[in-house]
Formats: C-alpha cells, structure tokens, sequence
C-alpha cells in the first residue's frame, strides 16, 4: 500500500503536462463519464489545468464524486488552492 502524497506512487506525473501531482497535491476522483472524455485509455493521471483544457470549461463541485479523496478534510485534506476552489465551488484561476 502507497502512503498519500508519496513520490512512489505508480502514477505520480500528469499525462497532459508532466507535473508531479503529488508535489502539487492535485489528488481527485471526477465522474467516469468526464474522465472518459479527458482521458479515453482511462490510463494514469492529468492536473486540473489539464482536465478544464481537454473540457474546455472550469471544473465545477459537481463534477466531483463523493469520495475521501475529494474531502476537504481528513487524511486527504491538504490540496492545491486551485483544487480545493473546485471543490468548494468558487473558481480561482492559478
């Protein structure tokens, strides 16, 4: 089992962009039918950047799936600013 936030994660690096997630801290589980749209081989990980731009719109709280991951508090609680702005339903672009 993986520790959160861990660089040994298998799949730690943003398929769009390259950036380390886990040093970002932009862990999140999307509804399948808009992963799917983003990411068809359903294969490793994207940023939020790179999700709203394979979207072309902003995430909204809705687009999240309620799960621990997606939690503004607890074990995963420590998130982007950009992120956590998603969750909460207010938009910061950043």
């Amino acid at each position: 089992m993986y520790e959160p936030f861990s660089p040994k994660w298998p799949s730690e690096v943003c398929l769009g962009c390259g950036v380390r997630n886990y040093l970002i801290h932009e862990y999140y589980m999307i509804h399948d039918h808009l992963w799917l749209k983003v990411n068809p081989q359903d294969d490793g990980e994207l940023c939020i950047g790179c999700v709203e731009h394979r979207l072309g719109r902003t995430l909204h709280h809705r687009d999240f799936t309620n799960v621990p991951v997606n939690s503004l508090r607890g074990p995963w609680s420590r998130k982007s600013y950009r992120l956590k702005s998603r969750l909460r339903g207010k938009v910061f672009y950043g």
